[in-house]
């Protein structure tokens, strides 16, 4: 979540006071459903305890593969994390958040999947966090991050 507080434009995020976080899953795959429950027992987590980005709390709202294309239809989604066991469905996924707006993230595969048009992969370097920054798709999901972020992550395009 902090990286979204490098995003210049998170404010246009913001729909009736809450930044809602789209969680993408599988749900024919047990794991990627998991994984999606895990995410979501977290980020309610962090909101229980108050957590905030630009003022604006955090809504965590799970998304079948099947119905992504009606959630984000309505609008209300403005971040995307994708999960795992996505499979030949990454490209129209990345062609939907760019077209949307949507800032999408992915934590599995982090480089990879920031190669193939994901703007954040966020993976681990050993122990350390390390995030991996698609500047291209950032421009067309309409992200602007701050110098720090781009200090920070590697670059891949």
């Amino acid at each position: 979540l902090r990286i979204a507080s490098y995003e210049k434009n998170i404010k246009s995020r913001i729909v009736d006071g809450q930044i809602n976080i789209g969680l993408l899953y599988n749900e024919s795959n047990a794991a990627s459903k998991k994984n999606m429950e895990d995410i979501k027992s977290e980020l309610s987590k962090l909101a229980g305890k108050g957590m905030k980005i630009q003022g604006a709390s955090i809504n965590a709202v799970p998304i079948k593969i099947t119905s992504l294309k009606s959630a984000l239809s309505e609008g209300k989604i403005k971040v995307i994390y994708i999960n795992s066991s996505m499979g030949g469905s990454l490209n129209s996924i990345i062609s939907l958040t760019q077209s949307k707006k949507i800032l999408s993230i992915a934590g599995h595969d982090a480089e990879a999947t920031a190669k193939k048009g994901i703007t954040i992969g966020l993976g681990l370097a050993g122990s350390k966090p390390k995030v991996f920054l698609n500047q291209n798709s950032a421009g067309k999901e309409g992200c602007d991050f701050s110098a720090q972020l781009l200090k920070l992550a590697q670059i891949v395009n």
